[in-house]
């Protein structure tokens, strides 16, 4: 436990409850907690220890708190409610997890500056029905049969990568040997511009997936002002070609392209080889094409900002 104070003439305490292996890295959001405290705010952070251990933490912390905070998903607010249930200390949530479907709710801004300055600034209280389930309390929704198997079966680390997705076993997300294609329209009038970016991985990564599926086929069209201006199309067959193949993208994994269309794109400069990187473009009359090369998505991601900056 840490705990933080703000100098000024009123005290308050406030607690706030970090589940630590939430999606969303709570070390930032226990730094604006604390600078964005009101003068004469004691601000106490508890990090939770494991799986089942919220709410014994929550309860072991409440004793003169004129707020709790939870910091993380709806599985954290969950046991913060449990906690504090009939004590009439208010609950504040900083969304930090997978669905935050609470936060959501609510009305809840899911950018962690916000949240934080609408909990110390004015805002609402709602009162909120709490259904109870032997000693725990849900907000939301609770499962039972298939529902809560699925729930229990979710890896946590998976989660954290690919959100809700997760919660969805992989039979019901088609990918093995899946056929997918994708076609893209694009038509942009006179005057104007469009910036379309899309990146290529071998398959779904964050799930272990590498070239598992069949095939892929993009097909991309894009129209100025009514006139046709780039068409491209590509096929990948990982049994045949894998990405990284000679002719494909070579030692890259990850391959990124930017789409601009209309008038007035300018490329910034950018830095030579960055993250291991690689990229060419071609400009036309209505539009530029960028291709990058990278070895992560990250890698690609960042280079497409840097160059449209």
């Amino acid at each position: 436990m840490t705990e933080t104070t703000v100098p000024g003439s009123a005290t308050r305490r406030v607690v706030a409850i970090v589940n630590p292996a939430t999606r969303r890295s709570p070390g930032p959001i226990v730094t604006l907690l604390r600078d964005l405290a009101p003068a004469g705010t004691v601000v106490s952070v508890w990090q939770t220890t494991g799986a089942g251990t919220t709410t014994e933490i929550a309860r072991r912390s409440l004793q003169g708190a004129d707020l709790m905070i939870a910091v993380g998903g709806d599985g954290t607010v969950a046991a913060v409610a449990s906690a504090i249930d009939g004590s009439g200390i208010p609950l504040g949530i900083v969304p930090a997890g997978s669905t935050n479907i609470i936060a959501r709710e609510l009305g809840i801004p899911t950018n962690a500056r916000a949240a934080v300055s609408l909990l110390y600034g004015a805002h609402r209280r709602h009162d909120l029905d709490l259904g109870v389930c032997g000693e725990s309390r849900f907000l939301h929704m609770a499962g039972a049969g298939l529902d809560s198997r699925l729930f229990a079966a979710t890896n946590p680390g998976l989660k954290r990568k690919v959100g809700w997705l997760a919660y969805l076993p992989g039979e019901l997300i088609p990918f093995r040997q899946s056929v997918l294609e994708q076609v893209t329209h694009i038509d942009v009038g006179v005057g104007c511009s469009l910036a379309l970016g899309e990146i290529l991985t071998p398959g779904r990564t964050a799930m272990g997936e590498i070239h598992q599926f069949t095939r892929l086929r993009l097909d991309v069209r894009a129209r100025y002002n009514g006139r046709p201006c780039l068409i491209e199309r590509a096929r990948l067959e990982p049994a045949w070609r894998p990405l990284t193949s000679i002719g494909r993208h070579g030692e890259y994994p990850i391959a990124g392209t930017l789409y601009l269309i209309g008038d007035g794109w300018t490329l910034s400069p950018a830095p030579t080889n960055p993250d291991g990187m690689t990229w060419a473009s071609a400009k036309g009359d209505d539009y530029t094409f960028v291709r990058l090369l990278g070895p992560t998505v990250q890698a690609v991601s960042g280079a497409m900002r840097t160059l449209l900056a």
